[in-house]
């Protein structure tokens, strides 16, 4: 092999150096490793992308390094020059501090409203009623014979509920991004798929509204937590559109790549305003977001604006407090003792099992919803949304906490009952059938919010999810505490000497929520971090690790991916998950070759020296739509010579269709250095577009399918090419024929 080929044949054992190996730029400045590209390669319109196009991240890291330096020329200040490197840090503070600011009305308003079905602060009008003084709470009907009081605030309840529910599924109309989380697209944005609209301010705004009555609804049981993200990230995304088409010290900041990696501290920033939770914020995106090697950069960005928007929210709310609230600590005298192991394994255990239950009954709604036999309902939104709200609301409308929103539900089953206190939070212990009526609420939240999540409504599954795995713990707390109370003198002796209480069913509450939530996000470490910063129960960190590695382990067993996992599979062809359980599933494809499974589309190949015109380029490409190719991530391979199939390039059919678009038929398209033979003729020159051998990622046959798997998700290549001896064409393996391959 000559000095001047940079090919590269991977092997297994190559992997050893991959990173130094593979000429792929992320954060390294390793001049050595990065292609020689002239001036033309910079001058093509490049964040010009088409939607579910899967953006270059190799140029686009090219592009960054090139961009920077042309900035910091065009300064004569050093000191200016030496800051360009760190232009980013102004647009994610900036952007912590917004977010957090505009999530603190959002949060008041919810719970104001949601307050409004059922009285109001007669002292203070606007104080919501977890902080109205004592006494100065007005109930609807309080003064009204107990007949007409019942009718007339079970028909204002009813009257609000639906009201919202309409406001809020009227203006998600707008935009079909607006609905659900949003989650699962940001994680498809920032995995590199384009989506223009996703982010737009016009999307966000609209959201934002449409949230706010779809929780104070009450009757559908979502929360805000998981738009929160997408709300966080559309901040980030105006913020660097504002400053970098008005001041030159951020143009760079128009970088695709680069836009992609501050988006996912936005997500960072949503996830932590959301549960007040910044380290459980930056390991829960860590998680979740396929990022390859740029979870290094995330790991401080994240965490310093994580941070600051926290601190910004809870300084500045009106009802919360920036240290950890009380009605979010476990109450309980004594720590857990040995023998309540077991009861937690189990908690974790059923929740682990549960979360799968709940992950795949979504999976059958939604089948059901898009091949129902009833379309006179379902075919009218508001008529299927009133009667869901109003039904929901009928249902626990006889329940003593009826009255509290779905953040203080959470809070009140982390309460241990108590005789003395009077607590706002512990209204599900006013009752005499306290277990039951919990049991009774976690079905109804367990069946109606993942039917909710099916609408085209904003709301988010993360908040229920935590719900109904507290009702969990709560439950089978409950019945340890009956347990020690009646047949406690041998295992709890101590206790039972003492005359104490030794079981806390808050606790329980504690590891079911992080069980099931880890279960359903298919999350670990974020999921004990989360729960443990919102709840401040250092006494239960041990349980509560215990719990989510049982449920963990069980959704692993069971080989069950995350929610949005499953979700992002079910609308994208293109895209490879890269949860854990993913590597156990696949690891057959280890002994699978990757020469048994590409396809040798000669319709996909092109020999440089021949001449075509733009006319049978656009019959070429409309070919290729015919067989079903995913044609915004899918290219063309040049060849050099039709006897030995020698690989002289690749281009993608989108530049090429940018390139021809606007062009006459009769014009010859070029893919090389114009020769002497067409000085005369009209010629489109695409060579700008071609991306040359050495900068392609070529491996030989004998390399696995999941080692391909890995080098997609983890270090961004959309596509492998196969070649033989001296660089023989063999075949070529995409991101989608590889994500047909894994859904089998």
């Amino acid at each position: 092999m000559t000095s001047d080929t940079k090919k590269l044949y991977l092997d297994n054992d190559d992997l050893v150096n991959l990173s130094h190996r593979v000429p792929v730029l992320v954060y390294e400045n390793n001049s050595s490793t990065s292609p020689q590209l002239n001036e033309s390669f910079f001058t093509s319109e490049e964040d010009d992308y088409l939607d579910d196009q899967i953006i270059p991240w190799r140029k686009l890291y090219v592009r960054e390094r090139y961009d920077i330096n042309q900035l910091e020329s065009s300064f004569s200040s050093s000191f200016v020059k030496s800051l360009v490197q760190y232009n980013q840090w102004p647009a994610i503070i900036l952007s912590s501090i917004i977010s957090s600011l505009i999530t603190i009305p959002i949060d008041w308003a919810i719970t104001w409203l949601n307050n409004l079905k059922y009285g109001y602060c007669i002292s203070h009008f606007f104080t919501v009623r977890e902080s109205c003084p004592a006494g100065d709470w007005y109930n609807i009907g309080e003064t009204l014979p107990i007949g007409i009081s019942f009718f007339v605030k079970f028909t204002i309840m009813l009257l609000i509920t639906t009201l919202f529910a309409i406001l809020g599924l009227k203006i998600s109309e707008s935009y079909s991004c607006i609905a659900k989380s949003g989650i699962s697209e940001l994680k498809l944005i920032i995995s590199g798929h384009v989506n223009h609209e996703f982010l737009q301010p016009k999307v966000i705004i609209r959201k934002y509204i449409a949230l706010l009555f779809v929780c104070a609804s009450g009757g559908l049981l979502i929360g805000y937590e998981g738009p929160l993200i997408h709300i966080s990230c559309g901040v980030i995304s105006f913020i660097m559109d504002m400053l970098q088409k008005n001041f030159r010290f951020f143009s760079n900041l128009n970088n695709a790549a680069i836009r992609r990696e501050m988006i996912s501290v936005g997500f960072t920033i949503g996830i932590s305003l959301a549960f007040g939770s910044p380290i459980g914020g930056l390991l829960f995106t860590i998680e979740n977001l396929k990022l390859g090697m740029r979870y290094k950069s995330l790991i401080w960005n994240g965490f310093v604006c994580s941070c600051i928007a926290t601190f910004i929210f809870f300084k500045f709310h009106p009802f919360r407090k920036i240290i950890i609230n009380e009605s979010f600590e476990v109450e309980v005298g004594n720590g857990w003792i040995f023998f309540e192991t077991l009861p937690y394994l189990l908690v974790g255990l059923i929740c682990g099992l549960l979360s799968i239950a709940y992950k795949e009954m979504h999976l059958k709604i939604v089948d059901f919803r898009n091949s129902v036999k009833f379309p006179t309902l379902l075919k009218n939104p508001y008529i299927e949304i009133v009667a869901l709200s109003s039904f929901t609301q009928l249902l626990h409308y006889p329940l003593n906490f009826d009255h509290l929103t779905l953040n203080n539900m959470l809070v009140s089953l982390f309460y241990d009952c108590s005789s003395t206190s009077e607590s706002y939070y512990q209204a599900i212990c006013k009752s005499s059938h306290e277990t039951l009526e919990v049991i009774y609420y976690t079905i109804i939240i367990f069946f109606q919010s993942n039917y909710s999540y099916t609408l085209d409504i904003p709301g988010g599954i993360l908040l229920p999810s935590l719900i109904i795995g507290a009702g969990i713990g709560r439950v089978i707390g409950d019945l340890i505490e009956v347990i020690q109370h009646h047949f406690g003198k041998g295992i709890f002796q101590q206790c039972f000497e003492e005359n104490k209480k030794c079981v806390s069913p808050g606790s329980y509450a504690i590891v079911g929520a992080a069980s099931f939530f880890a279960g359903v996000t298919n999350t670990s470490v974020s999921a004990v971090v989360i729960v443990f910063e919102v709840t401040g129960a250092v006494t239960y960190l041990i349980p509560l690790m215990l719990g989510v590695v049982v449920a963990k382990t069980t959704v692993d067993i069971f080989e069950s991916k995350g929610f949005y996992e499953l979700w992002l599979e079910k609308i994208n062809k293109s895209y490879l998950s890269t949860d854990v359980s993913d590597s156990l599933k696949l690891a057959h494809l280890a002994e699978i070759k990757i020469g048994d499974v590409i396809e040798k589309r000669e319709h996909k190949t092109w020999f440089i020296e021949d001449v075509l015109n733009v006319s049978e380029v656009k019959g070429l490409i409309d070919d290729e739509e015919d067989t079903d190719v995913d044609i915004k991530n899918d290219g063309l391979i040049l060849l050099h010579d039709k006897v030995n199939k020698t690989v002289a390039g690749w281009i993608s059919y989108v530049d090429i269709l940018n390139a021809i678009v606007s062009q006459p038929d009769h014009k010859i398209v070029n893919f090389q250095e114009q020769s002497n033979d067409l000085i005369n003729v009209e010629v489109v020159q695409l060579k700008k577009y071609v991306v040359p051998i050495q900068d392609l990622f070529i491996v030989n046959k004998s390399f696995t399918v999941l080692t391909a798997y890995d080098l997609m998700t983890n270090m961004l290549v959309t596509n492998v090419i196969v070649c033989g001896e001296n660089n023989k064409f063999e075949g070529m393996l995409t991101v989608t024929e590889l994500s047909k391959i894994v859904k089998g």
